[in-house]
C-alpha cells in the first residue's frame, strides 16, 4: 500500500501546483505532475482514481487494446509492467542508432574531464633549450582531473495523432544514444521525461525524472521511458485521466492538444534555451537540455540520421556539450 502522507504530498503538496498565466488569458490554470522517480508514478497510478467528472472507465484512450501505428504495446497492462520493470524490447533499435550517434559524435569534441599544465619545474628535457644553454630547459605536465561535468535532460513525449509510434520510436532512440555518448564521455546527466497537454483554458504536464546524475545508465529500465510510445499514449494518459484538477469536458473528446513549440512563450530560444515560461511551466533552469518532441523537428524515420543529430545539437542546449564542426 501507498504511505497515506506519501499520497497527500503526491495529491495535493508536490507534484500538482496550480497558477495563472500572466501573458495567457486570466482564467488559464496549469497543472504540473512532478515525480523524483519512476517508482513514485507505478504507486500513483495504482492508487488514485479516473477523473469521471470529465473521463469514462469504460472508454479510456490509456486502455485502448490493440498496436498497429499508434501502439508499442497491446493493453495498458503490459505498457504499465515494461514501465515498472524495464523491457529488452528496444535494444536492436536504439543499438542500431547507437553506433550511428557515435561514429557521428566522434568527428566533434566533448568537454574533456583532464587537462594538463605544463610549467618549467619537471623532469622531461627541452632539448633545443638543452642545446643552447637556456636554463628554462626542463617542464613538468601536471594532470590535473577537472570538476565531472553534468546536465539535466529533460525529453519531451507529446506528439499529436498522426505521429506512429514507429516515427515516435526512432527519433527516440537517437535521443538515447545521445544521452549514452555524454555517459560515455564522462558527463554526468540526470534525465527526465515529459508531456505538455492544452485543452483551451486548461494546460497539464507531467515531469518523471529517470535518472539521477549519481545513477548509471540503467538500459534495461530507461527503454520504455525513453524511447516507447506508449509511456505518452498509455503511462502519460492515464495521468491526464487521474488529474482530479481537470474541468474542461473537452479533454474526453480530444486529449488536448500539444503546447510546446506552437506559441513563443512555450518554446526554446534561438540560443537554444528553454524559456522563461517552459522554465516556470516545467520546473528547469536555463542551461537544462530540453528536448522537444519529434514533431518540433519535423522528424521523419527516413531522414538523414547525421542531418538529424546536427538539428537536434544546434538548436538545443546539446550545443554547450558536443562542439560542431565550425563552432
Amino acid at each position: 500500500m501507498l504511505d497515506e502522507d506519501l499520497l497527500k504530498r503526491m495529491l495535493r503538496d508536490n507534484p500538482f501546483f496550480m497558477n495563472e498565466t500572466e501573458n495567457d488569458s486570466s482564467d488559464t490554470k496549469k497543472y504540473v505532475n512532478i515525480f523524483e522517480n519512476m517508482k513514485e508514478v507505478a504507486d500513483y497510478i495504482r492508487q488514485t482514481r479516473i477523473n469521471k467528472n470529465i473521463f469514462r472507465e469504460d472508454d479510456l484512450s490509456s486502455e485502448n487494446t490493440g498496436t498497429g501505428s499508434f501502439h508499442d504495446f497491446y493493453d495498458f497492462k503490459s505498457a504499465f509492467d515494461a514501465f515498472e520493470y524495464g523491457t529488452d524490447q528496444y535494444f536492436d533499435s536504439f543499438n542500431d542508432e547507437l553506433k550511428k550517434v557515435d561514429d557521428y559524435i566522434k568527428k566533434y569534441s566533448i568537454l574533456d574531464k583532464v587537462s594538463y599544465k605544463n610549467d618549467i619545474i619537471g623532469f622531461t628535457p627541452i632539448v633545443p633549450n638543452c642545446i643552447i644553454g637556456n636554463p628554462i630547459n626542463m617542464v613538468n605536465q601536471i594532470k590535473k582531473e577537472r570538476h565531472l561535468p553534468s546536465a539535466t535532460i529533460v525529453f519531451e513525449k507529446a506528439v499529436t495523432f498522426g505521429y506512429n509510434s514507429h516515427e515516435m520510436v526512432s527519433f527516440a532512440s537517437i535521443i538515447f544514444s545521445l544521452i549514452q555518448v555524454l555517459e560515455k564521455k564522462g558527463i554526468r546527466c540526470e534525465v527526465y521525461i515529459s508531456s505538455t497537454f492544452k485543452e483551451e483554458n486548461e494546460i497539464y504536464s507531467y515531469k518523471i525524472k529517470i535518472k539521477n546524475f549519481m545513477q548509471p545508465l540503467n538500459l534495461y529500465k530507461m527503454q520504455f521511458p525513453v524511447i516507447a510510445s506508449d509511456m505518452f499514449r498509455r503511462i502519460g494518459f492515464r495521468l491526464l485521466e487521474t488529474c482530479p484538477y481537470l474541468k474542461n469536458s473537452y479533454w474526453r473528446s480530444s486529449y488536448g492538444s500539444t503546447l510546446i513549440g506552437k506559441t513563443k512563450e512555450y518554446d526554446l530560444t534561438k540560443n537554444g534555451e528553454p524559456t522563461p515560461k517552459l522554465q516556470e511551466l516545467l520546473g528547469m533552469k536555463q542551461d537544462d537540455i530540453f528536448i522537444p518532441s519529434s514533431a518540433y523537428f519535423n522528424y521523419d524515420s527516413d531522414d538523414d540520421i547525421e542531418d538529424t543529430i546536427e538539428k537536434i545539437i544546434k538548436r538545443t542546449n546539446f550545443k554547450k556539450y558536443i562542439k560542431l564542426g565550425g563552432e
